[in-house]
C-alpha cells in the first residue's frame, strides 16, 4: 500500500497536467495486482513456487479441470511443475502449456490456523 501511495504521489502531478482542459471527470488510481494475482507466464510459477493457487487446465486431468493447491518443483528447462492438491489427495505433474488459467489465492485453512 505504501508503494502504491508513493507511485500515486509521484505520478499525480503528471496526470493532472495532461488532464488540464479535459472537460470530463476522471479518477486516477494506483493499485497492486492483489491477493488473486494472475500468473501470466512460467516465470510467475517459479516466482510464486510454494504459494497456493487455483489452476484451470485445458483438458481433463484425473476427471476434472479445476484444481487448488501449492506449486512445487518448477523445472524451467521443461516448463513443468508439480501441484500439491490442497486436500492432499494427489500431486499432479503438469506442463505450463496444459494450463488455461492460473491465479494466486489465499488458503483460508492456513489463515484460520494463524
Amino acid at each position: 500500500i505504501e508503494d502504491c501511495e508513493k507511485v500515486s504521489i509521484a505520478i499525480d502531478p503528471i496526470v493532472e497536467s495532461k488532464m488540464q482542459g479535459f472537460n470530463g471527470k476522471y479518477q486516477f488510481e494506483v493499485s497492486s495486482p492483489g491477493a488473486n494475482r494472475r500468473l501470466r507466464d512460467f516465470q510467475d510459477f517459479i516466482r510464486f513456487s510454494g504459494r497456493f493457487v487455483k489452476i484451470k487446465t485445458r483438458e481433463l486431468v484425473n476427471g476434472r479441470k479445476t484444481f487448488r493447491g501449492y506449486i512445487t518443483n518448477c523445472d524451467p528447462a521443461t516448463e513443468t511443475f508439480e501441484l500439491e492438491v490442497k486436500d492432499g489427495s494427489e500431486k499432479l505433474n503438469l506442463r505450463y502449456s496444459d494450463v488455461s488459467k492460473a491465479h494466486l489465492e489465499i488458503d483460508m485453512g492456513e489463515v484460520k490456523k494463524s
